[in-house]
């Protein structure tokens, strides 16, 4: 009874415990999964993008970059594409970094700085454009070429990219990530201020993830964790006997009640009242000789039997209405004034005495008084019967 409280109270305190520090775990996994997100897709999938075999359209007389010359003599050439992201990206060179990480995630705990790719550069892009160019661009029919690669000046049909002697074309295109590595002290992150282009106003909202925000989440979250539990079966007697309240239920057991003791218990007292020992840890005082004792509990079919463990995982529900419906025919015979009995002995009882009745009912059948006999059958004077 005493282990069962102890363990309930330390059951509820870690379950509140973890309702009280979970939300600040919840919040830096939610801010670490949005810089992930973030990362992906700028330093991965549009981490540099090559774009090649642009669509091409010619105009004449537009140019207002280079001036120089009439407007028959200004020529632009439009390229246009749609650039494709890469999809998946191969770590194979990075699996041996990979699994060095992991070991490391069980000391996040003493986390100093952290490796990311920071806020300010997150989104940054750098574009390359090469454009090739040949001959001389003034004068006759200025168009796109033959499969709109290039645009060329010609006086009859459009030639290709390779044929043409005078035109221009945007040969390739690309797009490289500004994104780079950056190493966040935490302490200084937190106490320092956050970039500039990542505070908001009304109506406004970030992005990307700001660095603050990332360590900050990341340092409350660590700050948060969980006092390690040890395992039940491993805690010493006398570790239990120390908690709050077993001494309560030792102070109960020792004390009327009146009188609050002044003195705090030693461990050892404690364990010795409440639990009958106190060396020893409870896997191996009480738990293992669960695997190892004989019950048997009756059913409408064939027993069931076992030790403590195999009933309990196997028929739980079963053992637990038996136990039930024998705990409460004893407490019904105890608060009707009776002595409750062991339910198979208290069964045997019944029998017995059911089978006295069925017995004397032959002999308790007189009509006269004197004919009655008193030691086994009553005598209903008023109805002149001899009864059971």
């Amino acid at each position: 009874m005493a282990l069962r409280q102890i363990v309930g109270t330390k059951i509820k305190e870690n379950v509140a415990a973890n309702a009280r520090l979970a939300p600040a775990i919840v919040k830096a996994v939610e801010i670490t999964n949005m810089r992930r997100a973030e990362q992906a897709v700028s330093a991965g999938a549009l981490a540099k993008t090559v774009i090649t075999g642009a669509q091409h359209a010619a105009a004449e007389a537009q140019a207002t970059l280079l001036m120089q010359g009439g407007g028959a003599s200004r020529r632009i050439c439009t390229a246009s594409t749609t650039a494709i992201p890469s999809y998946k990206l191969s770590c194979s060179k990075e699996t041996e970094k990979i699994a060095a990480a992991a070991k490391i995630s069980k000391a996040l705990h003493s986390l100093k700085q952290l490796v990311t790719f920071s806020a300010s550069t997150l989104a940054t892009q750098t574009t390359a454009v090469v454009v090739e160019t040949v001959g001389d661009t003034s004068g006759q029919s200025w168009a796109a070429g033959s499969g709109n690669k290039h645009c060329d000046k010609h006086t009859g049909s459009a030639t290709t990219a390779a044929a043409t002697t005078t035109g221009l074309g945007v040969a390739s295109l690309t797009i490289t990530t500004g994104a780079t590595r950056k190493t966040l002290n935490i302490e200084e992150t937190r106490s320092g201020p956050d970039d500039d282009n990542l505070k908001t106003n009304d109506g406004e909202r970030q992005a990307i993830t700001s660095d603050k925000e990332l360590v900050n989440a990341l340092y409350a979250a660590i700050k948060a964790k969980p006092a390690t539990t040890k395992k039940l079966t491993s805690e010493s007697l006398t570790e239990l006997a120390a908690t709050p309240i077993a001494i309560s239920i030792y102070n109960y057991l020792t004390h009327d009640g009146t009188k609050i003791p002044t003195e705090t218990p030693t461990a050892e007292k404690v364990a010795q009242l409440i639990f009958g020992k106190s060396k020893g840890d409870v896997g191996t005082e009480f738990l293992k000789p669960l695997e190892s004792d004989s019950n048997s509990i009756p059913t409408s079919d064939k027993p069931i039997t076992g030790p403590t463990t195999k009933i309990a995982a196997e028929h739980y529900n079963e053992a637990m209405a038996y136990y039930t419906a024998l705990n409460l025919k004893k407490t019904v015979a105890s608060t009707a004034g009776g002595s409750p009995k062991e339910d198979g002995k208290e069964d045997a009882a019944d029998q017995a005495e059911n089978k006295k009745e069925e017995q004397n009912k032959d002999e308790c059948k007189a009509t006269e008084e004197g004919k009655c006999d008193k030691t086994k059958c009553d005598w209903n004077a008023e109805k002149k019967q001899c009864k059971v």
